[in-house]
């Protein structure tokens, strides 16, 4: 219906545009450069709204690394993200929180359900861990864990596990406990090989939990036109296997109404 009714609006908007202009003074001519013209705009119009209703489910934010000897391993990942026909957006190399391209990415990750983070440097783990804002890389962690985003960050990528083998014990586990703090944040640490599955199956479980909300909200019978309910009517919810009855607020219930409703342990919901 939309479609129809911006058809008809962009159609007296052109034909307005091009008459009052004097563009066109042909009448044929007229209807065809506007019924031409106002197909262009609907059909971007849909592009625009196909674009609006993608599932952000299938955006990736890359958190691509710092350092250049890492890059050739993120591009890799990246063209392996692609290839399971996710949207890449990348991060800009600018790190200055001042930036105005910090601020797009920003919103970027907004728009992206899911981030993946190549490359954390320890400065990075500990302030993230303290709640701390330092750079734009900082930020767009913060934020998407703030916006409830999946959060990816890959092991191979970690700073303080390349020194594992080195490291003073104590101080290496002090950076183990930042990670564990990011973890309890809802931050995944994944390898590499990893990375696709594990995204697929947050996936998966995700729409388990809509599909299940989904069913549980068209699992209701609705008996709100009933000012007086009668056991009849809930026996007809009870052998659909349905155990929620939404009802009017006033509604009044007979004594086996009642009765029925205790017995087999229907939900009420009332509506005002």
């Amino acid at each position: 219906m939309w479609l129809f009714e911006e058809y008809e609006r962009e159609n007296c908007k052109i034909a307005g545009d091009l008459v009052e202009n004097k563009i066109l003074t042909d009448n044929k001519e007229l209807i065809q450069s506007v019924t031409d013209e106002v197909m262009r705009r609907v059909l971007q119009l849909l592009k625009d709204e196909n674009i609006k209703k993608s599932n952000c489910d299938h955006k990736v934010f890359f958190l691509k690394p710092r350092e250049q000897y890492k890059e050739r391993k993120a591009e890799e990942l990246i063209d392996k993200i692609c290839l399971q026909k996710f949207n890449v957006v990348t991060s800009c190399e600018n790190i200055d929180l001042n930036c105005e391209q910090c601020g797009h990415c920003k919103e970027a990750v907004e728009q992206c359900q899911n981030l993946v983070v190549y490359g954390l440097s320890n400065k990075e783990l500990a302030n993230i861990s303290l709640g701390i804002i330092s750079d734009c890389r900082e930020m767009y962690i913060s934020h998407a864990i703030l916006k409830g985003k999946r959060i990816y960050v890959i092991n191979e990528g970690v700073e303080y596990k390349d020194y594992k083998n080195t490291c003073n014990h104590n101080f290496y586990n002090m950076y183990g406990t930042y990670e564990k703090v990011l973890q309890s944040f809802g931050v995944d640490f994944v390898n590499e090989s990893n990375l696709l599955s594990e995204i697929g199956k947050k996936r998966t479980e995700d729409k388990k939990v809509i599909e299940e909300e989904a069913k549980e909200e068209n699992n209701i019978y609705d008996l709100t036109d009933k000012k007086v309910i009668c056991e009849g009517e809930l026996k007809k919810a009870s052998y659909s296997g349905i155990k929620s009855v939404s009802i009017d607020a006033k509604a009044i219930f007979t004594p086996l109404a009642m009765d029925f409703v205790r017995r087999n342990k229907i939900s009420l919901l009332r509506k005002l």
